[in-house]
């Protein structure tokens, strides 16, 4: 505790400047994190918590979160301001370790010789200090960044004991973000158990109600531009036991966001459904309309607008065997980040 304090009993605009009444703070916010927490209310404590450290070591430059897309690092908007930001961060020579997840240091100092790509991008003069967040299932969320201005300010950035005080607030918002997307999870399963109880466990109807609330188990932090958080989605059913159907077959469409009816056969050889089922992998991600699936890929949402770019589909199981899958597309180009891939995966083997 005595090495967390800074500057014990200072405050500032009626603010704790302590790193211990901020950790405390932040323990009292997780507590709170209810069915009622909103995104927007999480995001505000990761953007108040990051400025009252900077303001804890007295550092003028703005602390940052970058939300990882899966391909580049995006800011919050409210971390943009006035400064010379871009809207995508790639991935640079220190950024794409985190993004590989080969590099699960808690807190790392980047100097300009390090990676000056970044620190030109960042628009900072200084080195910067940064640290993941992570899920609980060790899926990167977002970076954090805390940089200085002058030397006096680098030699702060420089303390092992703000790379301490640093990694432990990355460690107490990875907690609270952790929470939060628990929360929901379970806020929307309860609501779909719900519904399903509401059709009386009616098949068709509790299919329909499933693909319609898809997205409502979709992680919300971040840029939200960054993905689609509306995605097109159909729960297809094998017609029969994928064991003793050699491997070919088809399914039938038990529930969807688009106007295919009901009941719609979709042939294994003509679905990149299919080709899931037809491997070992425990999902498919990427593009259909790429020159290696055009003659397998078909639009089965009955909109001739729907232009899909991206494609997510996962298994679901019962009693040990493959019943169907998950499809989610979107117009949208790398839509759906790890994490997205993740609370799928995890959605299937809970229904």
């Amino acid at each position: 505790t005595t090495e967390l304090v800074s500057r014990s009993d200072q405050r500032r605009g009626g603010e704790a400047v302590s790193e211990v009444e901020l950790l405390r703070d932040i323990d009292l916010a997780i507590l709170d994190i209810d069915g009622d927490s909103t995104v927007e209310e999480i995001e505000r404590l990761f953007l108040q918590s990051l400025s009252r450290f900077a303001r804890v070591k007295e550092l003028t430059s703005k602390p940052l979160c970058l939300v990882f897309t899966g391909s580049d690092f995006r800011p919050l908007s409210e971390c943009r301001g006035s400064t010379a930001l871009p809207r995508a961060v790639p991935l640079t020579t220190a950024l794409a370790p985190l993004a590989q997840g080969s590099n699960i240091e808690p807190c790392r100092l980047i100097e300009r010789h390090d990676d000056p790509d970044l620190i030109d991008l960042l628009a900072v003069s200084g080195p910067c200090l940064i640290s993941p967040v992570h899920t609980s299932t060790h899926q990167l969320v977002c970076i954090l960044v805390l940089s200085a201005s002058g030397d006096v300010e680098e030699t702060v950035l420089r303390d092992p004991q703000t790379h301490r005080g640093w990694a432990g607030l990355t460690s107490q918002l990875s907690i609270a973000l952790g929470q939060f997307e628990q929360v929901r999870f379970q806020n929307a399963m309860q609501q779909l158990w719900g519904s399903f109880l509401g059709h009386n466990l009616e098949p068709s109807a509790c299919f329909r109600t499933l693909a319609q609330s898809i997205s409502t188990f979709l992680p919300v932090f971040g840029p939200l531009s960054a993905f689609d958080r509306k995605p097109q989605t159909q729960i297809l059913l094998l017609k029969e036991q994928f064991a003793s159907s050699g491997g070919f077959g088809h399914f039938v469409i038990r529930g969807t966001t688009g106007q295919e009816h009901s009941g719609t056969r979709v042939d294994f050889s003509r679905s990149i459904s299919g080709l899931l089922i037809n491997s070992d992998d425990a999902l498919f991600y990427g593009d259909p309309t790429h020159e290696s699936y055009k003659e397998r890929y078909r639009n089965y949402f009955g909109n001739a607008e729907h232009q899909a770019r991206t494609e997510l589909v996962v298994r679901m199981y019962s009693g040990g065997e493959c019943v169907g899958v998950i499809n989610l597309e979107s117009e949208r180009e790398n839509a759906f980040s790890a994490q997205d891939q993740r609370t799928i995966l995890d959605l299937a083997k809970t229904v």
